[in-house]
């Protein structure tokens, strides 16, 4: 067991992260996970995080705007691997999108804090869930997974696994799916 787990850590380090979104809107080669649409589009659940200064953070709050939730973990390497480009993702899009890096660690502010520290992470939302409550809401039972809520407070799709969340393929696939429906305008042709 710990052969093969080393091995598929092995694997994901040595890929290289690329992307392109297909005509239907699924991501290829966005990294070594998987997207998923959304269809149609759910509510999402009622969530509720800490930020690592103690303040509470509601996704209800977060109405109107579009939030991308990245749920992660400081032992977790393709999650470690991705981390610099949502910072950079942040940074670009703040404004018109809410960046949320959730820590699924255990013991919280005690082993983030550090982390956050060594690896300089400076503008990317970081919250705390130390009792995985927002991975159960939203199902989630692999790390890195990463959620797209549009500006209505609806999940409408997720990504399994590492990706490049500020090169030219995250950023179209993003664009598609939290753009603005159109009236009239179906969600399967996202």
């Amino acid at each position: 067991m710990k052969v093969a787990r080393a091995l598929i850590v092995l694997l994901l380090l040595t890929f290289p992260i690329t992307a392109d979104v297909a005509s239907d809107g699924r991501a290829e080669g966005m990294g070594m996970g998987e997207f998923s649409p959304t269809d149609p589009p759910r509510p999402a659940p009622a969530i509720t995080v800490t930020g690592r200064d103690g303040t509470v953070l509601h996704l209800s709050d977060l109405k109107g705007k579009p939030v991308l939730i990245n749920l992660w973990a400081t032992w977790c390497a393709p999650c470690v691997r991705e981390m610099p480009s949502l910072e950079r993702l942040a940074v670009e899009r703040g404004a018109t999108l809410n960046v949320l890096a959730i820590s699924e660690d255990r013991r919280g502010e005690e082993i983030v804090g550090p982390f956050i520290e060594r690896h300089r992470f400076t503008r990317l939302p970081i919250y705390l869930d130390g009792k995985s409550d927002v991975s159960h809401a939203f199902g989630v039972d692999a790390l890195p997974s990463t959620i797209l809520i549009d500006r209505d407070g609806r999940e409408v799709g997720r990504f399994v696994g590492p990706a490049e969340w500020d090169g030219p393929a995250a950023r179209r696939l993003i664009d598609r799916l939290l753009k603005p429906e159109v009236p009239g305008q179906q969600s399967a042709q996202r």
